[in-house]
């Protein structure tokens, strides 16, 4: 710097020293990395060091396992073994084991030793001796607890999980209709009667979770000395006995026909004409599930007649394990044939299976896998192979059970083969996207086929597999499957890859779609449907015919349906009607399905006991929000209902504002009902000491992850913000991989202890220190270090692109049902925190409230509306509404009670039940104040002025905190706020 004074010269060196050193903090004082260089710039992918991808599933087949027994030649057990009924359960559980009365089997009473086992007991173990080396059967004797439909067990043998199709067990109850004879409603249709549970001692030997066999399982046992453990998951139950025995063999009907003809048939007539028909819905004995429920045929062949009017005239399974048993009363001792009048439409072609039993057990091989095929139209199925050949059954004079169970039957080949395949193609794209990453470069070669070695082999056999598919399709299709078309297509882009395979991460999205194809047929193919309407019994001298409607029969039914629906109400869900009762109007929110479950537990219970007719009317939900609602057009017609449920929680207070919706602290019994809930979940209701909704569901927000990448990564689950910015999101980024985190800055903002408002909710709060720091941690998640603004979590999750991310509770039951090529590979644990000044982890979310239940101001019946509500929100109907709705629509449609008891008596994961809960103490909500329906518009336009626009963070902050004082402001005066809701 020659010419220049020595003064300035100084200066200037004082002031770069000054630069640098900032320019070298990674850290300012406050907390927030330095913004000059961003943290997915500093660890690239260039700077990662080589990580072995492991899959942490060792789990053998049970397939495998068949094949070495048959090459070792293994034989069956001879005698049974019976185990101690106790086991060894851990010292410090309190041993609940005892004389329990009141179970019975066969209807007589059972009383003996048996082991109450609910969530306080994790394991129990039993230790025994094998007396030689054979192939054994496990059987176990149960009875469920009364509140569940059925209960499940991780089984394990010697300490180890023998097989992967047993990793679960699943036990099912037993149940019965109340009644059946029909329920009419006030439409004059059918009411489904309600399942009734069975105290029932069940016998269990141990099948596979998927239904892949059609025979129990078997286990080999050296001898000596074995511990068979069983862990719980969900539901509870009494074990009463549990041994090993023998495996049965089931002859082939051949053997049982050569029989047949060699016996002497003194006790049946030379001539015997039977033929009955027996109603399936009405006829049935007992079933396995509640959830198997009478439905509604319009086929006028079917019987009785569904025409005008709702008549449950036939009964349908389709999960694997649902079983239906019927009684049948035969007249003589003689051989008789067995046939069904049965609806199969589903499937896309192919065959339904199903298991048939008469009197508990499969008469022939046959049986234990019978395709009933695909038709449009309803048939008339002989057990056998046909009117031609059909199978005669030894029958004595007397009462017997039919008993017909959901398997795979040959789906099981294509069932086993999909999931293989989608496994390996999940790992596949994890170890492609771990070197190309999300956004592969166009003129970059990877050279793949080196990193990934097994890589062109693998495509070959999921492209030889998926053909087996098709092949598979083609042999037991009546008809080709849509599904078909796109097989073709898959292998046609697996065939191309292998030939260039430089072009492969051009074409990731290609193989995520042929990924979640595979999911989806494997999902649709467990879905094995059937509906009968019938069982026939007839003597071996009668002809079985084809009952179906002709085309006349079709047109007269087609005009008196037509006719019906100009004077029908379908959106009224009739109640019962009682003489002189009073009718209460109630809307819901919900779907049809919810709300025919809701109108079967208020005529059952409500209806009966309060004599108070109910009028329900389903709204779509969309209609019980925004500013042109249903519900607020009614109430400016003067047409209001007199109770609504399933009300979003940002809608209460906008109509109490109003003087729409009813104060509920002035009934009778409000602040005993009120101890059921989170304290927090009232927030968005309450106003100046009032509340105006009860909170019928809630939510739940959790960090979810890949145990099996962050384990391959060495990756620990990070407790606080700090250890995302300083170890997840490094480790991530040099391997091409991502974080998600919503744009949520409540979140943030609740973490660093500040609020939305001031404390009588007239300005904004966030003008403070807290709502600063909150709002820049927020936005420099999205600037310094560049998490993705948008992303689609779910699939990015399942693809290993995003291994870890927060979300809400949609997602854990999404990727239970949709994603099975992840289970067992996923987990939950506490969002991250945020270390306060006192040294404490804050973990606050907001979303806890969901929806409630509102009485109108407008209703002459307040006091009925009350007793409704009252009812509705009680432990005993959430949980019987709750186990409902799980039971029919399968757990992606679990009812997140807010009462704290149902909630916690859901199926859940034992583990991740307790992570929900240490969430429900940080839960924090907003309070709704007039104006703030303004206030997340102004938040979000702030967040995008930064994260977007690249504006200063306190100046959008600040311009935000403005434009919502005057939202909030002009509202104030609107509706005069020293006297609103006085």
């Amino acid at each position: 710097m020659k010419g220049y004074p020595k003064s300035f010269c100084r200066s200037i060196k004082i002031i770069a020293l000054f630069l640098s050193l900032v320019l070298l903090l990674p850290v300012c004082e406050t907390g927030f990395a330095d913004s000059s260089t961003k943290l997915s710039d500093r660890f690239s992918s260039s700077d990662k060091e080589s990580v072995q991808y492991h899959n942490l599933s060792d789990e053998k087949l049970y397939s495998e396992a068949i094949d070495t027994y048959k090459a070792k030649g293994y034989s069956n057990a001879e005698h049974a073994l019976e185990l101690t009924v106790a086991g060894d359960i851990p010292t410090d559980a309190e041993i609940p084991f005892d004389l329990y009365p009141g179970l019975y089997h066969n209807n007589k009473n059972y009383v003996g030793p048996a082991i109450k086992w609910d969530d306080s007991i994790e394991t129990i173990e039993w230790k025994f001796e094998v007396p030689e080396s054979r192939l054994y059967n496990i059987e176990i004797d149960y009875v469920l607890f009364e509140d569940g439909d059925t209960a499940e067990r991780i089984l394990t043998v010697d300490g180890k999980q023998s097989f992967k199709e047993v990793s679960k067990i699943s036990f099912f109850g037993a149940w019965c209709d109340e009644t059946t004879e029909p329920i009419l409603d006030a439409n004059n249709d059918e009411v489904t009667p309600q399942a009734v549970f069975l105290p029932k001692l069940m016998r269990l030997r141990v099948h596979d979770s998927l239904g892949f066999y059609p025979e129990p399982i078997q286990f080999y046992f050296d001898k000596g000395s074995h511990t068979i453990s069983l862990e719980f998951v969900t539901g509870g139950m009494y074990i009463t006995a549990v041994r090993l025995i023998p495996p049965d063999t089931v002859r082939p009907y051949t053997e049982i026909e050569q029989e047949y003809q060699g016996l002497q048939k003194q006790n049946e007539p030379d001539k015997l004409l039977f033929d009955k028909d027996f109603q399936a819905e009405s006829s049935i004995y007992e079933k396995s599930s509640a959830s198997i429920r009478r439905t509604s045929s319009g086929d006028p062949a079917t019987t009785p007649k569904s025409i005008k009017n709702i008549r449950l005239n036939v009964v349908s399974t389709s999960k694997y394990g649902q079983t239906i048993t019927w009684e049948l009363d035969v007249p003589q001792n003689g051989y008789y044939k067995i046939a069904l009048r049965v609806l199969q439409n589903g499937g896309d072609g192919l065959p339904s299976f199903r298991q048939f039993m008469i009197d508990g057990c499969v008469p022939c091989r046959e049986l234990l896998e019978f395709a009933i095929p695909y038709s449009r139209n309803w048939q008339t199925i002989v057990l056998g192979e046909g009117e031609e050949r059909p199978y005669l059954f030894y029958l004595e004079k007397g009462i017997h059970t039919l008993s017909m169970s959901v398997v795979m039957g040959r789906t099981s080949q294509i069932l086993s083969r999909i999931s293989q395949d989608a496994a390996k193609l999940s790992s596949l794209l994890l170890k492609i996207s771990m070197i190309t990453g999300p956004d592969p470069d166009v003129n970059y070669n990877y050279k793949l086929e080196e990193k990934v070695p097994e890589m062109l082999d693998s495509f070959k056999e999921l492209s030889a597999g998926i053909n087996a598919g098709i092949e598979f399709i083609k042999q037991y299709c009546s008809k080709t499957p849509t599904i078909v078309n796109s097989f073709k297509e898959h292998i046609s882009v697996l065939e191309k890859l292998v030939l260039k395979p430089r072009n492969i991460p051009y074409h990731l999205s290609d193989l995520e779609n042929i990924l979640s194809s595979l999911n989806s047929y494997y999902l649709s193919l467990q879905n094995q449907s059937l509906t009968v309407d019938l069982i026939k019994l007839a003597s071996r001298d009668v002809e079985i015919k084809n009952i179906s409607a002709n085309i006349f029969q079709n047109i007269a039914a087609f005009f008196e349906n037509l006719i019906s629906s100009f004077f029908k109400d379908y959106n009224n869900i009739g109640g019962i009607a009682y003489k002189d009762a009073p009718v209460l109007t109630v809307w819901t929110g919900r779907g049809r399905d919810w709300a025919e479950s809701m109108k079967q537990l208020i005529e059952r219970d409500f209806s009966k006991k309060h004599k108070i007719a109910v009028k329900l009317n389903i709204l779509p939900s969309n209609q019980l929000s925004g500013s042109n609602n249903m519900l607020m057009l009614s109430i400016n017609a003067g047409t209001a209902p007199d109770v609504v449920t399933g009300v979003n929680s940002m809608l209460p207070l906008e109509f109490a504002f109003r003087g729409a919706i009813a104060d509920l602290t002035q009934f009778d019994g409000f602040e005993e009902m009120k101890k059921s809930y989170l304290d927090e979940i009232f927030v968005p209701f309450k106003y100046r000491d009032k509340i105006y909704a009860l909170p019928e569901t809630m939510g739940f927000t959790l960090l979810y992850y890949r145990k099996d990448i962050l384990s391959s990564l060495g990756l620990a689950l990070p407790d606080t913000w700090e250890d995302v910015y300083n170890e997840i999101l490094p480790i991530l980024y040099q391997n091409d991989m991502e974080m998600y985190v919503p744009s949520s800055y409540e979140m943030f903002l609740y973490q660093y202890g500040g609020g939305y408002y001031n404390e009588d909710g007239t300005k904004s709060g966030l003008n403070t220190k807290e709502a600063y720091q909150s709002f820049r941690a927020l936005t420099e998640l999205y600037t310094n270090y560049e998490i993705s603004y948008t992303a689609d979590f779910y699939n990015r999750f399942r693809m290993g692109q995003m291994p870890i991310g927060i979300s809400g509770s949609s997602l854990y039951f999404q990727l239970q049902v949709a994603a099975p090529e992840l289970a067992g590979k996923w987990g939950v644990t506490p969002i991250p925190g945020t270390v306060r000044e006192n040294g404490k982890i804050d973990r606050s979310y907001a979303g806890l409230t969901v929806d409630g239940v509102s009485i109108l101001s407008s209703s002459t019946m307040k006091n009925e509306a009350w007793e409704f509500v009252s009812w509705w929100l009680s432990e005993d109907v959430q949980k019987s509404y709750a186990r409902d709705i799980e039971t029919k629509l399968g757990i992606s449609a679990r009812w997140l009670s807010a009462n704290k008891e149902v909630f916690l008596s859901l199926a859940w994961d034992r583990n991740d039940l307790e992570i929900i809960k240490s969430q429900w103490k940080w839960a924090k909500e907003t309070p709704y104040v007039l104006g703030g329906y303004f206030t997340s518009r102004h938040v979000t336009n702030a967040f995008n002025r930064v994260v977007i626009s690249k504006m200063n963070v306190r100046e959008s902050l600040e311009q935000a905190v403005e434009d919502i004082n005057k939202e909030l402001e002009n509202k104030q005066k609107k509706h005069n706020y020293q006297n609103v809701m006085n």
